[in-house]
């Protein structure tokens, strides 16, 4: 369960920002740390439960957001799947968003559960990239070049959160894009509509974290940075 977004910020900046949702028993994931393979360097927080992550950037500029697939109806699915988690490592250190897709298809997808990934870079005046949709019987790629994009899903079933797709036209309207718009939105929750806001909450389950990356691709070598905050409640040793 969450909510991705990723914004143009700048002629050469694009700003991605993830509210991580999960059980409450889950427990909080560790900080964003570098890591390096082959003279490449990315960034991401780990799930202290699974090992993997759900949100990376590496120096080139690439940044990657993975998101639960909920088919409607739920397929049957096998016994000893592979976390999720670690497609986004396996994938963090590709040079371009092309050549993150072109990983990807030769990845063992069999192992691992529906699934929806957005790899993207900053470009002059726009942001490109492919959302990669994996339903266990293909992997659909579908490349953009926007200036906003949304995804959203909930273990309730994605169908039920389509309204906060409506709330990111409403709130962040294609022109008006702004981190403060951005965070706005990420962090709105509506009255008496927990399950399906944003900022999600319900029984067993709220958002744990938010997670932002920004991006200046100017010059040669792209600045990157991540911030990486948890909720109020996962901060809480007394959690419910």
């Amino acid at each position: 369960m969450c909510t991705v977004s990723v914004i143009r910020v700048g002629p050469t900046s694009m700003r991605l920002v993830s509210n991580r949702d999960e059980a409450l028993t889950r427990p909080p994931a560790l900080a964003p740390e570098w890591r390096t393979r082959d003279d490449r360097r990315a960034l991401w927080p780990t799930d202290s439960a699974g090992g993997g992550t759900w949100i990376a950037v590496n120096d080139r500029g690439l940044a990657l957001a993975i998101l639960n697939l909920n088919l409607e109806p739920a397929p049957v699915l096998p016994a000893g799947l592979a976390s999720r988690g670690g497609i986004i490592p396996a994938l963090a250190h590709a040079a371009t968003w092309h050549d993150a897709v072109d990983q990807a298809n030769d990845l063992d997808l069999g192992v691992y559960a529906p699934f929806r990934l957005l790899v993207t870079q900053a470009r002059a005046d726009v942001i490109v990239g492919s959302t990669l949709r994996w339903d266990r019987s293909r992997l659909k790629d579908e490349p953009f070049e926007t200036t906003r994009l949304c995804l959203v899903s909930s273990g309730l079933g994605d169908s039920l959160v389509a309204p906060r797709l409506g709330l990111f036209d409403e709130l962040i309207p294609p022109g008006a894009e702004s981190p403060a718009a951005q965070d706005a939105f990420h962090a709105h929750a509506w009255p008496g509509r927990g399950p399906i806001s944003v900022m999600m909450s319900r029984e067993g389950a709220r958002t744990h974290s938010v997670t932002s990356v920004q991006v200046d691709a100017a010059g040669a070598s792209p600045r990157v940075a991540m911030d990486h905050r948890l909720v109020a409640w996962a901060r809480d040793p007394a959690r419910p």
